[in-house]
C-alpha cells in the first residue's frame, strides 16, 4: 500500500475544492455580467425608441407640410435598433417607397424633413446647408424657403444656394464674385 498516496488525495481534493470553488464564483460574475448588460441593452433600446418616437411623430408632421399630403414614416429594419433605419414616404397620390424610389426632388424634401424632424428633437446653435436646394423644382423651393424661415426665429441658418427663391427669402444674402484675380464679397439686407 502506498502511503503516500492517502496525502496525495487530500492535496488533489484540496486543489479540485479550491477549483470549484473559482470556477462557481466566475460562472457567478459572468450571470451578474450579463445580467448588466442585458440591463444595459433594454435601457439603451427604451432611450432610443423614445427618441426615435419623437423624430417619427415630427418627421410625419413636416413630410405632410411639405408635401402637402401624403404620409411619411421611419421604420426600424426588422424591428432591429441595430440593423438600421428606413425612410418609407408616399407623396400624394403615390404608393408608399423607401426613399431610393422617390425622384431626386422628392428624397431632397423627405431628406430635408428627416434632417428637420431631428432639429425638432434637439436644436443646435446653427446650421449650415450647401446647396440643399439643388434638385428642388420652384414650388418646392418655396416650400423649403418658407420652411426656414419659420424655423430661424428660434436658429441661425446658413444657406449656401444658387436659387433664386431661396436666396429671395433669405433675411441677408452674400455674393462673391471674382474680378482681376481678387474674390469680393457683397451682402445685401433683405428683411421682411
Amino acid at each position: 500500500v502506498n502511503m503516500r498516496a492517502i496525502d496525495e488525495y487530500k492535496e488533489k481534493k484540496e486543489e479540485f475544492e479550491d477549483f470549484k470553488e473559482k470556477v462557481s464564483e466566475i460562472r457567478q460574475e459572468k450571470l451578474e455580467i450579463e445580467d448588466m448588460i442585458e440591463e444595459i441593452e433594454s435601457n439603451k433600446r427604451e432611450q432610443f425608441m423614445e427618441v426615435f418616437n419623437e423624430i417619427s411623430d415630427s418627421f410625419s408632421e413636416i413630410f405632410d407640410r411639405l408635401f402637402g399630403g401624403g404620409t411619411g414614416e421611419l421604420v426600424i429594419e426588422d424591428d432591429d435598433i441595430n440593423k438600421g433605419l428606413k425612410i418609407k414616404a408616399a407623396p400624394p397620390n403615390k404608393d408608399p417607397h423607401i426613399i431610393q424610389a422617390l425622384s431626386g426632388g422628392e428624397q431632397t424634401m423627405t431628406a430635408i424633413a428627416f434632417v428637420f424632424a431631428i432639429l425638432e428633437y434637439e436644436e443646435s446653435p446653427f446650421y449650415i446647408m450647401d446647396e440643399i436646394d439643388a434638385a428642388l423644382d420652384d414650388t418646392n423651393a418655396k416650400k423649403l424657403s418658407e420652411l426656414l424661415k419659420d424655423y430661424a426665429d428660434g436658429n441661425q441658418f446658413i444657406v449656401i444656394s444658387h436659387n433664386d427663391i431661396t436666396v429671395r427669402h433669405a433675411e441677408r444674402a452674400y455674393g462673391v464674385s471674382l474680378r482681376n484675380g481678387r474674390s469680393k464679397i457683397r451682402s445685401i439686407e433683405l428683411g421682411e
